[in-house]
């Protein structure tokens, strides 16, 4: 009995030994992939690239203009990095080997395993150092080939989603062609006009076709923050500095924690010298920390605040945690900057 046993046991064995040989056998060497190993390097420096500017304009080494240019050249970037890793023609196939055995395809099976969670785990590693904005970028730069092979065999819903994305993924240029075939075929579609109109106001070119797609859009869309953002834009251009500024309150007021306008804000009421003494002593004493529009920074937003009138004026004149004191301000200086609280937090809850 026990050398029936000891018999099966080594018959088994070197049946596992025969079965599993051909995963012993070394694999030819294989010419590196060049192409891939310098796009995938290309793509991490720009990577890099964009956390380092994220921490200069932090540290406040670059003008917050120059650092959005940049961040959208950089994002645009990496989107056709990614877009040309995958277009990348597959490896070349091997030489065919022996008959794939069942103990084999276990072993291969747990491998792929392995291969999926690793790359799963490499993926969330690339993207760990981005903003969230910075990665909805590159998703949907990665969805892009997809979406223009569905917008050449469907419609306008097929073209907008592909110009959206482009858009989105900075790739503007892209984007205004998808977004003329849209208008080709509804000139009425206030994203199309609007996108449209701020890349060829951006670029220069048709300034005047480009304010009137801008404005078409506003009109047809007037609950849309980005179209009032964008009309700001234009109407800052043609040196309509009220309606502009019109325009970008609304913005504000339909997205609080938007601060694309606060700057052009500040500049236009700058130019128009408003005499607002709540905006003067805010600028003086509070837009360091609270953000040049109220939006947050440093400390938090004071549009989208909750506290009263008189709470606001018991944390200006007393402070509270790390915001200073602002005992000596003027009545009439604290009374206007009251005033200006209480507006912003009205314009927020409409």
């Amino acid at each position: 009995m026990i050398l029936t046993v000891v018999f099966l046991t080594l018959v088994t064995l070197g049946a596992l030994l025969l079965i599993l040989a051909p995963a012993r056998r070394a694999l030819p060497d294989m010419p590196a992939d060049s192409a891939h190993a310098d796009l995938t390097e290309d793509y991490r420096l720009t990577l890099d690239s964009l956390r380092e500017l994220q921490n200069a304009e932090a540290d406040g080494e670059i003008d917050p203009d120059a650092a959005r240019l940049e961040r959208l050249r950089l994002q645009g970037r990496a989107a056709r990095l990614l877009d040309a890793i995958e277009k990348l023609p597959p490896p070349a196939p091997r030489r065919a080997g022996p008959v794939v055995r069942p103990a084999l395809l276990a072993t291969l099976a747990g491998f792929t395993v392995v291969v999926i969670g690793t790359l799963t785990f490499l993926t969330s590693w690339q993207r760990s150092g981005l903003e969230a904005n910075e990665i909805a970028a590159l998703d949907n730069a990665l969805r892009i080939p997809s979406l223009a092979r569905a917008a050449q065999r469907g419609g306008e819903a097929e073209y907008l989603r592909l110009a959206r994305a482009t858009f989105d993924s900075g790739r503007f240029t892209e984007a205004a062609g998808s977004y003329a075939e849209v208008l080709r075929r509804n000139p009425r579609q206030p994203e199309a006009l609007r996108r449209l109109g701020v890349v060829l106001l951006q670029s220069g070119e048709k300034e005047s076709e480009a304010i009137t797609f801008i404005t078409t859009a506003a009109r047809l869309e007037p609950a849309s923050a980005e179209g009032q953002l964008f009309l700001g834009f234009a109407l800052s251009r043609l040196g309509q500095t009220e309606e502009a500024v019109a325009a970008l309150e609304r913005y504000r007021t339909l997205n609080p924690s938007g601060t694309d306008a606060d700057d052009l804000l500040a500049t236009l009421r700058a130019r128009a010298g408003t005499g607002d003494v709540g905006v003067a002593v805010y600028r003086a004493n509070c837009a360091s920390c609270h953000g040049v529009e109220g939006g947050g920074g440093v400390g938090p937003s004071l549009r989208a605040s909750g506290l009263s009138r008189e709470a606001n004026e018991a944390v200006i004149v007393n402070g509270a945690a790390g915001m200073p004191a602002y005992p000596n301000l003027k009545e009439g200086e604290l009374k206007a900057l009251l005033d200006l609280l209480d507006r912003w937090k009205a314009a927020a809850q409409k």
